[in-house]
């Protein structure tokens, strides 16, 4: 009896210390769905606290529009340069991305930067507003070069602000 009491009171100070030292951070895995234009989403963003706080983490989408030509966009961001929580589960996170476009048969790959909104507003399984995402993509040249809002209809988005 007493070793369980120990052990306990043990993994109770541990939860207790862990939740107390989360670095704010979001995930989400998902689909999105907006007129004619499915898109798919995967990203992971860590803000590490240490004497430097470092972002971390990773962005992937796919935009796919339904019509008579394929016509795809693709985004791949592998370092966050900017990053963001506010207290109503909201995450933004900005860096340099590359956009693959195919229209047709044509493929273009472009440089640029991606700006990506979050909002995490229920549970998966419980009823609610359904989670949102915005990205938009932009060169030097160009403010807008792909934009996509929309709720998560499958999947889910999780924001921790932290402490």
């Amino acid at each position: 009896m007493r070793v369980r009491l120990i052990a306990g009171v043990a993994l109770l100070v541990f939860g207790v210390a862990t939740a107390q030292n989360t670095n704010p951070h979001a995930v989400g895995r998902g689909a999105s769905t907006v007129e004619n234009r499915n898109t798919v989403f995967d990203f992971e963003v860590v803000k590490r606290s240490s004497q430097d706080p470092v972002n971390v983490g990773r962005f992937y989408s796919k935009t796919v529009q339904r019509g008579n030509a394929p016509n795809s966009w693709e985004i791949r961001m592998g370092q966050i340069r900017e990053l963001g929580f506010a207290a109503n589960r909201v995450c933004e996170f900005t860096g340099a991305a590359v956009l693959t476009r195919v229209e047709g048969t044509v493929t273009r790959r472009i440089e640029g930067r991606v700006a990506v909104r979050v909002q995490d507003r229920r549970t998966p399984g419980r009823a609610g507003d359904p989670d949102t995402i915005r990205i938009v993509f932009s060169t030097p040249e160009r403010a807008n070069v792909f934009t996509f809002a929309g709720n998560v209809r499958e999947g889910d988005i999780r924001v921790n602000p932290g402490r």
